[in-house]
């Protein structure tokens, strides 16, 4: 089973953006809160996901995991109307950038193709 790390803005009482995006039992799911991502190199995961709650947080954390030398595919989850943060973090390389009102279906096949790549 592929394990997916969730990067949030705070432990929050209703599941994240990317969290309800995910069908339950087809992924190992973990979630940590931005303050945690000096976790990631120790959570074994396959992909990483910044969720739409790290606000203008996302371009920092991408930035930071890029500089560590974090290896596994990104996913962020962008606001649609952010062009400046969506230019940013493009130009920081995450694997792939979404739109807050994504499909689920979409963003299911964008994670299956992530998870395939070797």
């Amino acid at each position: 089973m592929s394990k997916i790390l969730i990067i949030q803005d705070s432990p929050e009482p209703q599941p994240s953006k990317a969290t309800s995006l995910i069908p339950s039992g087809r992924y190992e799911v973990k979630t940590i809160t931005k303050e945690q991502t000096f976790l990631v190199k120790f959570c074994k995961s396959d992909l990483i996901i910044l969720d739409s709650s790290l606000n203008g947080d996302k371009v920092f954390i991408c930035r930071r995991l890029r500089k560590e030398g974090v290896g596994q595919p990104v996913l962020a989850i962008l606001e649609k109307q952010d062009l400046r943060e969506k230019a940013e973090i493009i130009n920081l390389g995450p694997d792939q950038d979404d739109e807050k009102d994504i499909h689920p279906e979409e963003f299911r096949a964008h994670i299956d193709s992530r998870l395939r790549r070797p």
